[in-house]
Order: structure tokens, then C-alpha cells, then sequence
């Protein structure tokens, strides 16, 4: 994964449950979500609606599983 776009940098404040600061403590942090929708026409799903046997709609399931995890927006 390429990672030379769209780079920030950011400075957080971790605390306890009771506020205080926690210094020295390693993180570990990992975006998972974003308000930029990415996405193409997602007309395989409407496929996957009327497959006309068990293999096609293994296929079509497949191939859905693969877009979801590339596009979070389909039109």
C-alpha cells in the first residue's frame, strides 16, 4: 500500500479515566474510515439479487466481497 498522499500530521493527547496525561506510552493508530467516498457502479449487487443458481451466486459473492473491501460508496 502506497502511502504518499494525503498525509497529515497530527498531535494527540492521550489520558486515563481520570484525565491525567500518559506520557510515554506507545500507540498504535490506524484510520479506518474518511469522509472521501470512493466508489464505481456497484451493479454486480443487483446481480447477486437474480443469480440463477448456486454457482453464479457464489461468484457474484466473491467478486462483491472483493469491491467492498476496495470502495466504500457504489452507485
Amino acid at each position: 500500500m502506497s502511502f504518499e498522499h494525503r498525509k497529515a500530521t497530527r498531535r494527540v493527547k492521550v489520558v486515563n479515566a481520570a484525565g491525567t496525561a500518559m506520557a510515554n506510552t506507545k500507540l498504535t493508530l490506524r484510520q479506518t474510515n474518511h469522509k472521501f467516498l470512493f466508489g464505481c457502479g456497484a451493479f454486480d449487487a443487483v446481480a447477486l439479487t437474480k443469480a440463477k443458481d448456486e454457482a453464479e451466486r457464489t461468484q457474484l459473492t466473491q467478486r462483491l466481497e472483493k469491491w467492498l473491501k476496495l470502495f466504500n460508496y457504489g452507485t
